[in-house]
């Protein structure tokens, strides 16, 4: 039958085209199998985490003209995102999650999302 095709370079190892295992393969092994109740609570508290973190941020905005503000702001929000997103890794798994981030339709936007986020937080500490 027809088979994925994947670029061979950095992302082949997703693909199981390296006989060695990799860490992300490793590192789900490692980890004890969640019931399906403990997925759903563990995605529930790090998305709500995420969520109040994102809000917090909103705390610094009086002060964004402050380089303290803008810091706050920035990694407050950074933070959120990163626990949200974080989050569906309890629903599907971080190698599966991985998986889809990395897609070939999908690399360009998540690549996009955290060099944004780095920006962000790279030009609001070190710049503002």
């Amino acid at each position: 039958g027809p088979q994925e095709i994947m670029p061979s370079g950095m992302f082949a190892w997703l693909n199981g085209e390296d006989e060695e295992k990799s860490f992300l393969k490793e590192f789900e092994e490692a980890l004890p199998s969640l019931t399906y109740t403990q997925r759903l609570i563990g995605f529930g508290v790090c998305f709500v985490a995420g969520w109040v973190t994102s809000f917090l941020s909103a705390a610094f905005l009086p002060r964004i003209d402050t380089t303290a503000g803008a810091s706050g702001f920035a990694i407050f929000y950074t933070l959120g995102n990163l626990i949200a997103i974080f989050s569906s890794c309890f629903l599907w798994g971080p190698c599966a999650q991985l998986k889809s981030m990395v897609a070939c339709h999908r690399l360009f936007a998540t690549c996009m999302y955290f060099v944004a986020m780095a920006l962000t937080v790279t030009i609001c500490t070190m710049f503002w």
